[in-house]
């Protein structure tokens, strides 16, 4: 029997099966609706309002949902079977992620794609002229072609209908792509992709001058499904082949939703792009690519592929020309993917003698010292903190997030992203305020939060369930002391990895010359906080630099340039990889690095916002 559930505001009608999980019959629906931890009612992410009908309060909702929360009906989505009619809202929540680029450097990149439209202005054939349609394009462009059956089929109405005057797309001079009427020079277009477990950036770029024609991000379509990588793989170890089909088709489906937007923005036709380049981490890969992930998470971790890699587009799905070469960069190790590989390139690591460190902080934290002739990588399982995932008041940097946080006698100041009331806080926003209450001594050594009554701001410290102490920020919007808990678990894995790859390479953190932070996360730390908190080492200030999505940029030059995508495959199989998993002086470094460091002085503040 089918039940009817309402969708309010709006009065949006859906029916479902009567006893359907009311999370999945929403997702599988098309509704966003955030579950980082895969149903598992461990996150409290997917909380929905009951506007009509009973459902009852189960378990799961008394341990993540306030009392206030479950007094105004609200429920865990992912613990609501659909036994009658009901009407609800949903969570809001925007799937636009602000971009922040900030690499500089090779924006004049020489652009050899691979790419060439060439108008050609053909003879027509007599009864002294008996070549064949293909032969005469060959003659005229002097060179030998390959011609897809698909393009066979447009070149002899294409020819006669247009007086012989047509534009032929080549992919290095060797493969035919596309045929149009008239003269189309003008029209290459590239796509460059970064597949991150949390965000997915689509840019568009002209491949005649390099230029950035537009760029979108998104939220990753599977994150509902799981925050990380291991969650995903275990969908698909949970629901099989139909959970692989579910997570590929999200995946790509969210990457032709942007770009026919971006092609609708600007005017610009999907077959008129030639070339997709794609970077990403192992598992996002072959999920992209419906490739089953599943050994990715068992010793000895080993990954279906590592170098660069190329199919048609019409071979995987993409809303580009059929005939487009798509690229996949080269990884390393099943934990160290494509996106380390683009970043490394983008950021120059492969080309310094000095010590320089590239850390991509996300879901999965990867590090990448090089010195000398020498490249290590480690990964570090930093979990979803960083992300907001398995924060209580926690979310991704979108619009309502605190993102910067400064406390300035009893003023809590705070700026979101979009200037909008905060819905919650998102991982930049967090280490700042824990960075400002550890140099309180709020926060101990320790990481116990803790009163000061000698402060104004103590009066902020409450206690949430059963006497668990809590930071207020504001109105519902709290720091729990599991959050504290969750933030030294994920920085004290990057800092023992950092810590680790420093030894093997026999040099100390005074060597360091640069740290570049990268990641949708990276974009927007303060330097002061990371540091206060001991995510990365306490080294100057003004030799930590904010790379932003180091990823997307290398991904790009590796479109426009085919000589940087030979470059990238040769640095995946010169990087050394450390398997961090299999070592205890791992585990003893972790239990050090989970540690605040002790502090030495206070930091500057600066007023952000009022909070009024």
């Amino acid at each position: 029997m089918l039940k009817e559930i309402t969708i309010i505001p709006g009065n949006k009608k859906l029916y479902v099966t009567e006893g359907s999980n009311l999370l999945k019959s929403l997702q599988e629906k098309g509704y966003f609706i955030n579950s980082p931890c895969s149903a598992m009612g461990l996150c409290g992410k997917c909380s929905i309002k009951i506007i009509r009908g009973h459902i009852p309060v189960r378990e799961r909702d008394r341990a993540l949902l306030s009392e206030d929360k479950l007094k105004e009906n609200f429920r865990l989505a992912c613990g609501v079977t659909v036994e009658d009619n009901i009407a609800i809202t949903l969570p809001v929540q925007s799937e636009d992620i602000p971009l922040k680029e900030t690499i500089s450097g090779e924006h004049f990149i020489k652009t050899d794609s691979g790419i060439k439209k060439y108008f050609l202005s053909l003879s027509l054939p007599s009864s002294q002229d008996q070549r064949s349609d293909t032969q005469r394009i060959q003659d005229r462009l002097q060179t030998k072609l390959s011609f897809p059956l698909s393009i066979l089929r447009k070149i002899p109405g294409m020819l006669r209908n247009n007086d012989f005057k047509v534009t032929v797309t080549v992919n290095g001079t060797v493969t035919v792509l596309d045929m149009e009427p008239g003269d189309r020079t003008e029209a290459n277009y590239g796509i460059a992709i970064d597949i991150g477990t949390t965000t997915v950036v689509v840019y568009l770029l002209s491949l005649i001058t390099g230029e950035e024609i537009s760029a979108k991000s998104i939220t990753n379509p599977q994150t509902p499904y799981g925050a990380d990588v291991i969650s995903r793989i275990n969908y698909v170890h949970k629901n099989g082949e139909s959970g692989l089909r579910e997570l590929h088709d999200k995946i790509i489906n969210g990457i032709n939703s942007i770009i026919q937007e971006l092609c609708w923005n600007n005017n610009i036709s999907y077959k008129n792009i030639y070339k997709a380049c794609i970077a990403g981490n192992p598992t996002m890969i072959q999920l992209f690519l419906g490739i089953d992930p599943s050994y990715l998470d068992k010793a000895p971790y080993i990954p279906v592929l590592r170098d660069v890699i190329s199919f048609k587009s019409k071979e995987i799905g993409m809303k580009i020309n059929p005939e487009a070469p798509v690229q996949i960069l080269p990884s390393v190790s099943a934990y160290i993917g494509s996106d380390i590989t683009a970043g490394i390139i983008a950021t120059g690591l492969d080309r310094t003698k000095n010590l320089k460190v590239l850390i991509d902080i996300g879901t999965n934290g990867e590090i990448v010292i090089a010195y000398k002739n020498r490249i290590i990588a480690c990964s570090a399982a930093a979990g979803p903190a960083f992300e907001g995932a398995c924060i209580e008041r926690g979310m991704r940097a979108q619009e309502g997030a605190i993102h910067k946080i400064n406390i300035n006698n009893r003023a809590i100041n705070f700026e979101t992203f979009g200037n909008i009331p905060p819905l919650g806080i998102c991982g930049s926003g967090l280490i700042d305020l824990i960075a400002a209450l550890r140099e309180m001594d709020i926060i101990t050594e320790s990481g116990k939060l803790t009163y000061n009554t000698s402060l104004p701001v103590s009066d902020r410290v409450g206690t949430i369930r059963e006497k668990e102490k809590c930071f207020n920020i504001y109105k519902d919007i709290y720091v729990s002391q599991k959050d504290i808990r969750e933030v030294q678990l994920a920085k004290g894995a990057i800092r023992a990895g950092i810590e680790i790859l420093l030894r093997e390479c026999d040099v100390t953190t005074e060597d360091i010359e640069h740290i570049y932070l990268a990641g949708a996360f990276g974009n927007f730390l303060k330097k002061e906080s990371v540091k206060s908190i001991g995510l990365i080492p306490d080294i100057k200030s003004n030799k930590i630099k904010s790379v932003g999505n180091s990823a997307g940029h290398g991904v790009k030059l590796c479109l426009l340039n085919q000589n940087k995508l030979k470059q990238v495959q040769k640095i995946s199989e010169k990087v050394e990889y450390i398997e961090l998993s299999y070592s205890s002086v791992f585990n003893d470094e972790f239990i050090k690095q989970m540690s605040f460091p002790q502090q030495t002085g206070k930091r500057e503040t600066r007023v952000i916002r009022r909070d009024a």
